[in-house]
């Protein structure tokens, strides 16, 4: 199916050229701000430009160039008071977003349109205010090309980090959760791997990297946050409280309990009442 050429024309960035000047600056040389209704290319052959556009700072090198658009209030200066050429133009029209307000090195083809393009304004040859126009065309609508496919790769890679991100904390999470249903025994790394689905080492490393805690140190956490459950909540004794969560010993639980929360068992079940107040469960 055919594109409806005037719709096309329509979208084109650039309807008429203004002027093309190459210019070479001397020692000190600095724009006073400037304010007109055209758009305005920039493109830096030799030295460096400071180039402000409102309030933002933008450094083009050589092989640079920006694109202000209309009404922008702008200025710019050698860096450092050096020398510097470019080739100014200034057009009709509107460019992309992503093109706008920023420095952008060219490519060869880029840079070779340019090139094209002032050599048709130097000679005058017939037709050339059409061909002037037509190779601006072609050098912003190649631009915002690479710029959306430059956006386009920058989403994809920020897309699959956070795809990534959400895998591995979601294998993590299927971990925890894991151990929150089975706490009550014994649990170790090869069943927790198997459960998830990967190696013991690749695991161990994941838990590492997105809580900055191992395993073990979740195990021992969710075991201790059941055992004040049970502590505030019932009256059982100390002993089935430790062999309700899984510990060999009232010793090892009383340890870990007290290393966790900084009270022994005793200490935290005195600090709720009278045990023979709470229900049993």
């Amino acid at each position: 199916m055919r594109k409806n050429t005037k719709n096309i024309i329509r979208k084109l960035p650039v309807r008429s050229v203004g002027y093309v000047l190459h210019k070479e600056k001397g020692h000190d040389f600095a724009l006073n701000l400037q304010i007109h209704d055209t758009a305005e290319l920039i493109y830096v052959d030799y030295g460096q430009i400071e180039l402000y556009i409102g309030k933002h700072r933008i450094l083009l090198n050589t092989g640079d160039c920006a694109i202000i658009p209309g009404w922008a209030k702008h200025r710019f200066k050698g860096v450092q008071g050096k020398p510097f050429d470019f080739l100014n133009i200034t057009f009709d029209g509107k460019a992309q977003s992503n093109v706008l307000n920023k420095g952008i090195a060219l490519n060869a083809e880029e840079r070779n349109i340019l090139l094209k393009l002032k050599n048709e304004y130097l000679t005058e040859q017939p037709f050339h205010d059409e061909i002037i126009v037509s190779l601006l065309n072609n050098f912003i609508l190649l631009l915002q090309r690479r710029m959306t496919e430059s956006d386009f790769e920058r989403k994809n890679v920020e897309l699959v980090a956070e795809n990534n991100l959400n895998h591995r904390t979601a294998l993590v999470s299927k971990a925890l959760n894991y151990i929150r249903t089975n706490y009550m025994r014994s649990i170790n790394a090869a069943e927790l791997s198997r459960y998830v689905g990967i190696s013991v080492p690749h695991l161990r490393n994941l838990t590492r990297r997105e809580t900055g805690h191992n395993m073990r140190y979740h195990l021992c956490q969710i075991r201790i946050e059941a055992a004040k459950k049970l502590l505030r909540e019932s009256a059982s004794n100390i002993s089935s409280i430790a062999a309700q969560t899984s510990y060999s010993s009232v010793s090892r639980f009383s340890e870990a309990f007290k290393k966790t929360t900084g009270m022994s068992p005793r200490e935290y079940s005195k600090s709720f009442g009278d045990p023979s107040e709470k229900q049993r469960g």
